[in-house]
């Protein structure tokens, strides 16, 4: 379940900056060496400026210093299971960060801690890299790792 481009849906996430615990979207961007997990906790929180005009994909603006990538509510992305996410969901780069693969799999069991999701489109999976890749606010680590 821990491929690229997977979706998964944890209950009871463990938050590392020590937040409660919740249900959270996981979108596995990238897996390193069987060791590190490079994901996206995408969130219904909306902190696009009005200026910019939301439609599908990677919202940038260099004068804002503003990148996200916008998945409308609905719109299906996954290629093998038609899930579009029932909330308009955004994933910002200053958000994606490194798991340990040996802490996520002691830490959630596959069906009774987590359900897989989808795989996302391979279009669509290469649009949001390139948009994390390109965001100002993507950590330079996290960058070399994608």
């Amino acid at each position: 379940m821990l491929e690229a481009g997977n979706i998964l849906y944890v209950y009871d996430f463990q938050f590392k900056n020590g937040n409660s615990n919740r249900n959270k979207y996981f979108i596995v961007l990238k897996v390193v060496d069987g060791d590190l997990l490079v994901a996206s906790l995408p969130t219904k929180v909306d902190h696009v400026p009005t200026q910019i005009l939301k439609e599908h994909g990677c919202l940038n603006d260099d004068n804002l210093h503003f990148n996200c990538f916008y998945f409308p509510k609905g719109h299906v992305i996954t290629c093998d299971t038609n899930f579009g996410f029932p909330l308009d969901t955004y994933v910002y780069g200053e958000e994606v960060d490194n798991y340990s693969v040996q802490k996520f799999n002691d830490t959630y069991t596959y069906l009774i801690d987590y359900k897989f999701i989808g795989k996302i489109k391979d279009s669509e999976f290469m649009n949001l890299l390139d948009c994390l890749k390109r965001s100002g606010q993507t950590k330079r680590r996290i960058k070399r790792l994608l």
